[in-house]
């Protein structure tokens, strides 16, 4: 109950082992979702109901591969009960039956809302950095140490008369003779 994350244990159905019940969820469940523990394993069919309706037929499927695997590993976003919407990332394993006792699945949740939160900023802010690249009037050229061009913008096809898909991958396409022990010197310092 200290791990940062609601443990969970579901006991495959003898019957039809495409069902599951929980026999267990850590108390954390009520911090992560807004559930009881005993709510939650009261009802085998909550976890489906939390999960968003965008979400819900990726979660299943991904539920249903796991069936054939023994392991699952999902994302999707679940409703709490007070409205707020969380990603979960939910990590399991089949425990295969043994000795009379059931087959079961024990799992993690863990609320990455902060990381998809993290993700959507930098995805934005890439977005933002890169109309300033293709827009600028300026031909922007990045180099990698070993000096292959990274990027080519719109403004440098322009100006040096070669397209990014000739350039980006290759090596600079021109550097002057008397400038190539300055290049190779600036390509070997630390940037």
């Amino acid at each position: 109950e200290r791990v940062p994350g609601v443990v969970w244990m579901n006991e495959v159905d003898r019957d039809d082992p495409k069902r599951t019940h929980c026999i267990y969820v850590a108390p954390q469940l009520e911090e992560l979702l807004g559930y009881q523990p005993q709510e939650w394993m009261s009802d085998d069919d909550l976890w489906q109901r939390v999960v968003v309706a965008e979400d819900r037929e990726a979660a299943l499927a991904a539920n249903d591969a796991a069936d054939e695997t023994g392991i699952l590993s999902m994302e999707y976003r679940a409703r709490r009960r007070d409205g707020g919407i969380v990603w979960i990332h939910d990590e399991a394993v089949l425990i295969p039956a043994e000795n009379g006792r059931p087959a079961y699945w024990q799992g993690v949740m863990v609320d990455i809302t902060p990381q998809r939160a993290q993700d959507a900023a930098l995805h934005e802010l890439t977005e933002s950095l890169g109309g300033i690249f293709n827009a600028s009037p300026l031909g922007i050229i990045v180099v990698e140490p070993d000096g292959r061009v990274r990027h080519w913008n719109p403004a440098a096809e322009r100006m040096f008369g070669w397209t990014a898909s000739e350039t980006v991958g290759q090596p600079l396409p021109y550097v002057p003779p008397e400038k190539k022990e300055e290049f190779a010197d600036l390509m070997s310092r630390e940037l």
